[in-house]
C-alpha cells in the first residue's frame, strides 16, 4: 500500500486490465529497480526475467513501463540505459517469442528533469522502432500533481496512467 493505493485493483495495470476485460498473468514489477545496473536489473537479471513465464506458459501481452528510476538516477548514464534497454528487449523476445511486447514512454513528473525525460523516451521509442514494438506514449500525461511523493502515483495518478494505456491499446 502507498498512500491511497491499498488494493491491486487501484494500480494502473489492474485498472487497465479490468477495463479491457483481461487477466493478469504475472506482474514482474520491483519497486526501485532500474533497467540498467546490477541486482534486480531488468536488463541483466535472467532470474528476474525468467519469472515472466510459468512453466511453458507465457503472457499474450507484455507491457514494459520502466526507466523512471534510471532517468532520475545520478548513477545511470543514458548510454548505460540504452544498452540495458536493448538487452532487456532482446532477452524478453527470446524468452517469450509469442508474446506481444509493448513499451511505455515515461510520463511527465517532478521525479526527473524534462531533458532527461526527453532523452530517455528517445531511447525507448528508438528501441521500439528497431524491434517493431508498439509504444504507449505516457509522456502525453503529466502526473506531477498526482503523486504521494516525488515518484509514486496516488490512485488518481494511477488512473491517469491506466486511461492512457487503455486508450493506446484500443487503437
Amino acid at each position: 500500500p502507498t498512500a491511497d493505493v491499498n488494493d491491486v485493483n487501484q494500480t494502473w495495470w489492474m485498472q487497465a486490465i479490468n477495463q479491457l476485460g483481461g487477466n493478469l498473468f504475472i506482474n514482474n514489477s520491483y519497486s526501485g529497480s532500474c533497467v540498467s545496473t546490477g541486482g534486480s536489473s531488468a536488463g541483466t537479471n535472467d532470474t528476474r526475467l525468467s519469472k515472466l513465464k510459468v512453466g511453458n506458459e507465457q503472457p499474450d501481452v507484455i507491457i514494459i513501463y520502466m526507466g523512471s528510476n534510471d532517468c532520475a538516477s545520478a548513477y545511470v548514464s543514458l548510454d548505460s540505459f540504452q544498452s540495458a534497454y536493448k538487452i532487456m528487449i532482446t532477452k524478453i523476445k527470446k524468452l517469450c517469442p509469442n508474446s506481444e511486447i509493448i513499451v511505455c514512454t515515461l510520463p511527465t513528473t517532478v521525479f526527473y528533469s524534462k531533458q532527461n525525460q526527453t532523452d530517455y523516451n528517445r531511447v525507448i521509442t528508438e528501441c521500439a522502432a528497431e524491434n517493431n514494438l508498439k509504444t504507449i506514449y505516457l509522456d502525453e500525461i503529466d502526473i506531477s500533481n498526482y503523486l504521494v511523493d516525488s515518484a509514486h502515483p496516488l490512485k488518481s495518478g494511477m488512473t491517469l496512467i491506466a486511461d492512457k494505456v487503455v486508450e493506446y491499446l484500443l487503437k
